[in-house]
């Protein structure tokens, strides 16, 4: 009796402390720092409403970069990580296209993270401002990613005029 006493309270103490098997038995991490966390994002592109504008005041050119994550199941999700936009040469050979002007955008801090997400379209809304004396004819946006998992993401727009 004094062993079933005791393995009941160890089964208790187990199962207060949130440790109790889940189904299928795998336990998903409290945060997103876990190798198992189902939503890190599979996929990067840049939104269609990415565009080049020109800021009437200050007659300065800004690119507004859209930028969408999707997870596994191809929900529209957050990401943290490190994401690299680079203005480019849309006319140069491909593979040989060398940055114009780069933007680092450090997902990891959440302050940017939250400053950058525009809950109402579910995008990173970045505004680029130009050096226009670097301009190329074809403009192109290339988003080169690394997520806090590890996982490598690109993509690649040309941008309306």
């Amino acid at each position: 009796m004094r062993f079933f006493s005791g393995a009941l309270l160890v089964l208790l103490a187990v199962w207060l402390a949130g440790c109790s098997p889940q189904p299928g038995g795998a336990r998903y991490p409290e945060d997103a720092r876990g190798a198992l966390w189902p939503f890190w994002p599979t996929q990067m592109r840049f939104h269609p409403l990415t565009r080049l504008v020109k800021e009437a005041g200050a007659g300065v050119w800004v690119i507004e970069a859209r930028v969408e994550f999707r997870d596994a199941e191809g929900a529209m999700s957050k990401a943290i990580g490190e994401l690299v936009i680079q203005l480019e040469d849309g006319a140069s050979p491909r593979g040989s296209a060398s940055a114009v002007q780069t933007w680092n955008q450090d997902l990891r801090d959440l302050a940017v993270n939250r400053a950058q997400f525009d809950e109402v379209i579910r995008t990173y809304l970045f505004r680029l401002e130009v050096d226009a004396s670097k301009f190329p004819q074809q403009p192109a946006l290339g988003a080169y990613f690394v997520g806090s998992n590890g996982r490598e993401l690109k993509a690649t727009v040309e941008i309306r005029q």
